[in-house]
This record gives C-alpha cells, structure tokens and sequence, in this order.
C-alpha cells in the first residue's frame, strides 16, 4: 500500500567540469536535475498529487595541492544535496469505527516541498604517503538547514585513513 516500485520512473542528469586554474589549484562544478514520474491512482494507502516531480542539486569545489608539502592537498567544497522541488502526496487510510460500527476513513494531503534548502560546507586536508599506500586526512563540515529542514543543522569533524595494496 505505501510502494511506488511498479509505477514510479526517475531519470536524471548531471554536468560537471573541471577547470585547472594553476599547476596546483583545480575548480570542479556540477549541476544535476531528476525528474520523476508516476503513477496518480489512488489504490493504494499513499499516492502523489502530480505525476511529474522534479529534483536538483549542485556541487562547486576548490583543491589546491602542495600547501604545506610536496604530497598534501586541501580542498573546500560547498554543495547541494539532491531536493525535491514540491508537489504533494496524500494518504489515505481507515481511521476508526464509531458507536454504531461505522468505519470512517480520513485522506490527508502531504506537501513535499523542504521547508528548507540545505547546504553543506566541507574543508579537508589530505597527505599521502606514496612510499606505504597511505592516505590521511582530516575534514570538518557544516550542514546549514540539514536534511532540507529549516533551522535544523549539523557539522564534525573526522579523520580519514585509507590504505591501498
């Protein structure tokens, strides 16, 4: 009753460049927008008001590598996350029995546009170490409106360590 699997299509596409600004210094954009359609019977619990959907995201990054030393790289990006831009759903379902045993249903229509855009800032700064394979980098990063909600937000820190072999 709250599947889509066989009634829901989305297709995207997304535009990305690479601009090398010096010998050590790289600017990366991206563009994407999805769009997604489906099915608007109402058999089942839940089902969309508009059969089209659409969804974009974007991504800009700055690298700049050899900061403190010849295998080091800091980057800063500031991105995006996929979002929906509106429409609505509705659920409708049973919702009690009165004193007489009659079942009366309820309907409610759910609006899916965020009540906000979120935004995320990230800064990392990676060494690599090519004699053992290793990759270390510490990172920060701050999620303003997180998950699409306004006045929500998140941010940390971690460490990264990858290893090749």
């Amino acid at each position: 009753g709250l599947g889509f699997v066989d009634h829901t299509y989305s297709q995207g596409v997304t535009v990305g460049s690479s601009l090398k600004m010096t010998k050590n210094t790289k600017f990366s954009a991206s563009y994407t927008e999805a769009f997604s359609s489906a099915d608007t019977s109402t058999d089942s619990l839940l089902s969309l008001n508009s059969s089209n959907l659409s969804s974009s995201a974007f991504a800009l990054g700055f690298q700049a590598e050899q900061i403190l030393r010849p295998d080091d790289t800091l980057s800063f990006s500031i991105s995006q996350p996929l979002r929906i831009g509106g429409g609505s759903m509705s659920l409708a379902h049973d919702d009690y029995y009165d004193e007489d045993e009659t079942l009366h249903s309820r309907s409610v229509d759910i609006d899916l546009r965020p009540s906000g855009r979120q935004m995320d800032y990230q800064l990392e700064y990676v060494v690599l170490s090519r004699r053992d394979k290793l990759r270390m980098g510490l990172f920060a990063y701050y999620s303003d409106e997180y998950l699409h909600q306004e006045g929500s937000s998140d941010h940390g820190v971690g460490f990264r360590l990858t290893k090749a072999f």
